[in-house]
């Protein structure tokens, strides 16, 4: 029994963390219409902040090898100060890549290349400041603000900062829920209507769409009156003749 508990736990705790990526981009495509792919990216910068912020230092591979802040916070502080780090580049992402865009009413795919192009800017990046290395966060009493390293929950064993990232996880999920349903902005963004009528594949038998994207009548030439041409109408009007 405690070896599922023990699994339950850490599909929770991993999950949590889809569920945060899935929060993002449907806030996201909601609003601009675009998949952001730069979203990992920015992400994982926010994971890099917080473990800043509570006393981690740089692996020995990257520009930044042996960086740490002069000042450890609790990770419960450091969390919500990642993440207004974390928002404000993705801000500085849309004013300097998407926001051009949109003034100039370019086609979706430029924003969703512009996008892709992002998220590998900000991956290479980091990879050359901290490493390519894997990072953990410090344990300890003070990283967690005075919470034991780990739990012991019905004989499984799961660490403090899992349960911690799988409670914000699901108050995000409630807050936004709340935000959507409740608020004026909310009501807002959902009377924008992104995503209404959208036939998935899974929603048609065989899982085959009967979405139709090219307008009715569809005329893809036209021929002139010169040359080959006016023998090519010829014979057309011919043919829509004998229908």
């Amino acid at each position: 029994m405690s070896d599922l508990t023990q699994l339950l736990l850490n599909g929770l705790s991993t999950g949590a963390v889809y569920a945060l990526f899935a929060l993002g981009y449907t806030l996201v495509f909601s609003v601009l219409g675009v998949i952001n792919f730069a979203h990992g990216a920015v992400f994982t910068l926010g994971a890099y902040f917080t473990y800043f912020l509570i006393g981690g230092a740089a692996g020995a591979n990257g520009v930044l090898a042996g960086l740490q802040l002069p000042f450890a916070l609790p990770f419960w502080l450091a969390l919500p100060l990642a993440g207004i780090g974390a928002a404000a580049v993705a801000l500085l992402i849309e004013r300097t890549a998407f926001a051009p865009l949109r003034q100039r009413n370019a086609d979706p795919l430029l924003a969703l290349i512009t996008s892709l192009g992002a998220g590998v800017v900000l991956v290479n990046l980091l990879q050359i400041l901290m490493g390519a290395e894997g990072y953990a966060f410090p344990q300890g009493a003070d990283a967690l603000a005075g919470l034991p390293d780990a739990l012991v929950i019905a004989g499984a064993r799961i660490r403090t900062i899992q349960l911690l990232l799988l409670l914000v996880s699901a108050a995000a999920v409630v807050v936004l829920t709340l935000w959507l349903e409740r608020s004026k902005g909310g009501q807002a963004n959902r009377r924008l209507g992104q995503g209404q009528g959208y036939a998935y594949s899974h929603d048609w038998p065989e899982n085959v769409s009967g979405q139709d994207y090219l307008e009715r009548p569809l005329t893809l030439y036209t021929p002139k009156t010169a040359g080959w041409e006016a023998k090519i109408a010829d014979r057309l009007a011919r043919w829509q003749a004998l229908k």
